[in-house]
């Protein structure tokens, strides 16, 4: 009696939850989400949250590389206890607003390529990457989305790790082009 009263609810939750994944053969729209993004070089916990204010940072679009810019210079990227990981951790943050006709979809932020350590949230919740091919990842907006405002994505790479290990970065940022992910829920 107790297996199919188990059977029975795996049954009923099944039929009742809308799968929502985001695969390569189910995306009915990709949007380049690479315009208009917000760049500060710097650790900033408080930059995930919505209302953080980004006024002064740097207007950009992606691709972005922060280490190869011309202002730095390698004596920013020193290794060790006089290193204040200023110059290790890079935050990108945008604004959207998604269209109204998009909330019975599945969306999803597909970045092609980041030369970092990645974290992304949004609207101040933790998203869990799922990896695509080498070097490409989506992650899930879905359930965090507000479509009766705007949007925020706070993205922080950090290359502290690789410089702890004694590498040199050959680049630090979002490297190549982001794409958001449109598709049908299963």
């Amino acid at each position: 009696m107790l297996n199919r009263l188990w059977i029975f609810l795996i049954i009923c939750i099944t039929a009742c939850t809308t799968g929502c994944t985001v695969k390569k053969e189910n995306v009915e729209q990709k949007q380049l989400f690479d315009l208009n993004w917000k760049f500060h070089q710097g650790d900033y916990i408080s930059a995930i949250e919505f209302d953080f204010n980004d006024t002064r940072w740097r207007n950009l679009d992606l691709p972005h590389d922060w280490s190869m810019d011309e202002r730095l210079s390698r004596k920013n990227f020193l290794v060790g206890e006089a290193n204040n990981a200023i110059t290790n951790v890079g935050w990108y943050r945008k604004r959207f607003i998604l269209p109204p006709e998009w909330q019975s979809k599945c969306i999803a932020v597909f970045f092609e390529g980041v030369k970092a350590e990645i974290k992304v949230y949004l609207n101040g919740n933790l998203l869990e990457c799922k990896s695509g091919s080498p070097g490409s990842f989506h992650y899930e907006l879905t359930p965090h989305l507000d479509y009766k405002e705007k949007n925020i994505i706070a993205v922080r790479l950090s290359s502290l790790q690789q410089q702890k290990d004694g590498m040199w970065p050959r680049g630090t940022g979002i490297s190549r082009h982001v794409w958001l992910l449109v598709a049908d829920k299963l």
